[in-house]
């Protein structure tokens, strides 16, 4: 019974310790590298079985070492994949996702991949030498230790949303490693061992409190992916990401694990400057004020401040991490970039599509602009995929929340024509013969489409085209008198509608090509590219890491064992088919009984994500100064 326990203490610890590197990665890499992690507990908890398998524990004594182990190990795993520079950092904010994602092929340095991935996968090869040790002294009682480890893994990860409020993200590794200390002290028998499962719990514990009372953590990342670290201030850790401030002479900008971007309205020329932008500013001017306003992915509030200085009467600010505006409160108190004070604001924390379904509509307007969900937070809410905004579905809520004679005004770069044959086709769901009447596509500095529900008369298509050329190099890509095919392929009839079941912007074939591109880049390098390179690029740098470590565990089986290559290749290769299950399980979970837009709304009160908590005290969120 006794070992049972401390076998799920120890896979409860594992578990979250696996889940809390892919939010690290998230910071420090991209959140595509997020499956890293999985690859290391994998890897590493074979070649600790293996390693298990050549020095075969006579005790439980030997099963406590072990996972004594696992606590140092993880602390010096976490401070490596904070620490080391995985990244360029860049001096001047990325003006855009294509600057953002060129340091991504800046990640797999050989000298710093080569010293990080022992390091990281340390405690997981702690933890398999524990568990198969474990499996190989009580063999007898498999059943009951198999089930430990599958309740211990979990409670492990159901505890860490909690553990989350209390500590940032990074300093999660202490209680974990104070927890290890305590179950080596519960298991083991000789004195000496268990004084140093009782050191290391005390310490890290102690480590813990002083965690949890410091304004910025003790463990801090150093070079994080996409933008200048020594810039970002203001860091708050969510369970969601990592929120910050990173600011400049030019701008001030919000960042979502270091990936994610949204400029801070911090001064009237900054509101003035996005009102010129057309696909800010445009859809405003086709309605006279006294709007009611929907703004999905508020994030720092650009279109929530332009939809105010055009007069707005209500707006709701949408986005799913509900600390952006209190911390901008904060900072900002009495400038534009504290939108969340006006009176005709409503913040709203929840999921876009949920907000559309349970909100208040209907909306004169609903204006979405580049909410990129490539960070952890996106990934988190949407399974894999950032685009359960964009799908068939979705815009079909989207449309129900409209007025009469409201307008969709809805934009992501070169995305935006995937969405808008998804919108098209919704309107073919909801009985439009021809969509193509109903949208609105302009191209130039910003590409954005308009949609509506009723057909864009010829009043309304003439003022669509006096204000395009009123912006420069704006031009109207899909004008519905307009009747060029190759227009209307692109932005009505095209292929690679994203529905809720298959919810990818790419094509079959546009995968295959970012595919072919993300394995040339692992010898050549790349430059600007989408979105989709970068997921694979992660996956063939990690399916290679995995090889390697695959390689290592073939040297080191018993030398009993035969085909132990071919075999080794057979564990490897079923631990990514774990992962590609994994995700699609996760998506259908998602989709089917837990997707946010199925959630019940917070509205009206303060939501829980804006809380945080120190040691069982609950405290408002205050902006964390990032020290220099």
């Amino acid at each position: 019974m006794r070992l049972a326990a401390a076998l799920g203490l120890a896979s409860a610890t594992v578990l979250a310790l696996e889940l809390t590197l892919t939010r690290v990665f998230s910071v420090v890499l991209f959140a595509s590298f997020a499956h890293l992690a999985i690859a290391l507990a994998l890897s590493g908890i074979g070649l600790g079985a293996a390693l298990a398998g050549r020095w075969r524990a006579r005790d439980d004594d030997d099963v406590a070492a072990y996972v004594i182990a696992i606590g140092p190990s993880a602390i010096v795993a976490m401070m490596a994949a904070c620490w080391l520079p995985w990244t360029t950092p860049s001096a001047t904010p990325p003006t855009g996702y294509g600057d953002r994602s060129t340091v991504a092929w800046d990640l797999l340095d050989p000298v710093t991949m080569a010293a990080a991935m022992p390091l990281l996968a340390a405690p997981f090869v702690a933890a398999g030498a524990s568990f198969a040790s474990a499996f190989a002294l009580r063999a007898d009682r498999i059943g009951p230790l198999y089930a430990a480890d599958l309740v211990g893994a979990a409670l492990g990860a159901l505890s860490l949303a909690g553990l989350l409020q209390i500590w940032s993200v990074p300093d999660v590794v202490w209680p974990l490693a104070a927890l290890c200390g305590g179950i080596g002290w519960l298991l083991a028998t000789r004195r000496r061992l268990r004084r140093a499962g009782a050191v290391l719990g005390l310490v890290a514990l102690a480590l813990a409190i002083v965690a949890n009372r410091s304004q910025g953590g003790l463990i801090r990342v150093h070079v994080a992916a996409g933008f200048a670290e020594e810039r970002v201030t203001d860091l708050l850790w969510t369970p969601l990401t990592r929120v910050g401030l990173h600011v400049t002479d030019d701008a001030t900008t919000v960042v979502l694990d270091n990936a994610s971007a949204s400029e801070v309205p911090v001064t009237q020329a900054v509101v003035e400057r996005l009102d010129q932008e057309p696909n800010r500013g445009l859809v405003y001017r086709l309605h006279p004020e006294g709007a009611r306003v929907a703004v999905l992915g508020a994030s720092a509030g650009p279109e929530v401040a332009v939809a105010l200085v055009r007069g707005a009467a209500h707006v709701d600010a949408v986005d799913i991490v509900g600390e952006i505006g209190p911390l901008l409160s904060a900072r900002f108190a009495g400038t534009p970039a504290d939108w969340a004070a006006d009176p005709r604001v409503r913040s709203i924390v929840l999921d876009g599509r949920a907000a559309m379904r349970h909100a208040n509509p209907p909306y004169d307007i609903i204006h979405m602009v580049h909410a990129n969900l490539h960070g952890a937070a996106g990934l988190l809410a949407s399974a894999w995929t950032s685009h359960w905004l964009e799908t068939v579905e979705a815009f079909e809520d989207h449309f129900a929340a409209l007025a009469p004679g409201g307008t969709l005004s809805f934009a992501r770069g070169t995305k935006t024509s995937a969405m808008s044959r998804a919108a098209a086709e919704a309107l073919r769901r909801r009985g439009v013969k021809d969509p193509g009447a109903h949208i609105v596509a302009i191209d130039g500095p910003a590409s954005f489409f308009l949609a509506r529900n009723e057909a864009f008369s010829a009043s309304d298509l003439a003022r669509i085209r006096a204000l395009t050329a009123g912006f420069g190099g704006a031009r109207l890509a899909w004008d519905p008198h307009d009747t060029g095919a190759q227009a209307r392929a692109t932005w009505i009839d095209g292929p690679g509608v994203m529905t809720d079941d298959r919810p990818f912007a790419e094509t079959p074939g546009e995968a295959l090509a970012a595919l072919g591109q993300a394995v040339r880049a692992l010898a050549f390098g790349a430059g600007d590219v989408p979105a989709v390179t970068l997921v694979f690029h992660a996956l063939v740098a990690q399916l290679c890491a995995t090889f390697a470590f695959g390689l290592v565990l073939a040297a080191l089986a018993p030398p009993s064992t035969n085909h132990r290559r071919r075999d080794t290749l057979f564990a490897i290769a079923t631990g990514y088919g774990f992962i590609a299950l994994e995700t699609n399980l996760a998506h259908e979970l998602a989709l089917g009984v837990g997707h946010p837009a199925r959630a019940c709304p917070h509205i009206g009160r303060p939501p829980r994500e804006q809380r945080r908590w120190r040691l069982g005290v609950e405290l408002g969120v205050e902006p964390r100064a990032h020290p220099s």
